[in-house]
C-alpha cells in the first residue's frame, strides 16, 4: 500500500537519478493507478512508459531498455500476465519485475501460479 500523504514527492530525487534517469515500464489497465503511477514516478523525475494490454508491453520491452517493469495481474490483452513475465524474462533475463494486483491476497486465485515465477526472478 502507498500512501501518498507520507512522500515529500517534490524532494524525493537522489544522486542516482541524476546520474541515471530511471527508466521504468507501467503495464497497467486500470486508468485511476495509471493516473496514479504516472503522477507519482514523474514528480521523482523518473522516465515512465505506459502501456495497457500485454501486447504492447513485450513491444515497448523489445524497442527500449528499462531499470524496472511494474505488471499488473490482471493485464488487458492476448498474453496472460505470468506467460509474459516468463517471455519478458526469456527476451532479457536479468530484468527486473514488479507484479502488482489490485486483488486482496484471499481473492487472488492465480497467486500460487506466480510462486514459480518469483523463485526464477529473484533466485
Amino acid at each position: 500500500m502507498i500512501t501518498l500523504n507520507e512522500y515529500d514527492k517534490d524532494n524525493m530525487t537522489s544522486s542516482l537519478v541524476e546520474e541515471h534517469v530511471i527508466r521504468i515500464l507501467i503495464a497497467e489497465s486500470d486508468p485511476d493507478l495509471v493516473v496514479l503511477y504516472a503522477e507519482f514516478l514523474s514528480r521523482c523525475h523518473v522516465n515512465v512508459t505506459i502501456v495497457v494490454a500485454s501486447n504492447e508491453c513485450l513491444s515497448a520491452l523489445k524497442s527500449n531498455n528499462f531499470d524496472v517493469i511494474i505488471l499488473d495481474e490482471h493485464l488487458s490483452g492476448n498474453i496472460l500476465t505470468k506467460d509474459l513475465a516468463n517471455e519478458i524474462l526469456r527476451v532479457k533475463p536479468y530484468q527486473r519485475i514488479a507484479l502488482t494486483t489490485t486483488n486482496p491476497s484471499y481473492r487472488t486465485s492465480t497467486g500460487t501460479d506466480f510462486v514459480g515465477l518469483i523463485r526464477k526472478i529473484f533466485c
